[in-house]
C-alpha cells in the first residue's frame, strides 16, 4: 500500500512506469542476492538518472561530453527503449552506484589511517 501511495504521487505516467520497472529490477537483484545489504536508501530518481545516462552512453558512445547538453534527448530515448534495455541500464546503474559507495568507503578507511 505504501508503494502504491508513493507511485500515485508521480504525475507523469511515463516516469511512473520507469519507477515501477526499476523497482522490479531491484526486487530481482535483491532476491537473487539475499546476502546483499544496503546501508542506505536507494533514491529512485538518482538510480533512474544514472540509468538514462548509461543507456545514452551505450547507444552513442561514452566519449567525454556526448551526454552533456543532451539530457532531454537522452530521456526521450530512454522512454522509448524496450523494457529489456531499461532493465539492463537499471542494473548497470545500480552496479555503478554500489561500486561508488564501496570506493568512497575505501577512501574513507584509507584516509583515516
Amino acid at each position: 500500500r505504501l508503494i502504491e501511495d508513493k507511485l500515485n504521487h508521480i504525475h507523469a505516467p511515463e516516469y511512473r512506469q520507469l519507477v515501477i520497472e526499476a523497482l522490479q529490477v531491484l526486487s530481482r537483484i535483491l532476491r537473487a542476492n539475499p546476502a546483499l545489504h544496503l546501508d542506505s536508501y536507494v533514491v529512485m530518481d538518482v538510480l533512474i538518472g544514472h540509468a538514462v545516462r548509461m543507456h545514452w552512453e551505450q547507444q552513442h558512445g561514452n566519449a567525454q561530453g556526448t551526454y552533456s547538453g543532451k539530457g532531454a534527448l537522452a530521456w526521450d530515448q530512454f522512454y522509448e527503449a524496450s523494457p529489456h534495455q531499461v532493465a539492463n541500464a537499471t542494473v548497470a546503474a545500480f552496479e555503478y552506484l554500489v561500486a561508488e559507495i564501496e570506493q568512497s568507503r575505501t577512501v574513507v578507511k584509507t584516509g583515516s589511517r
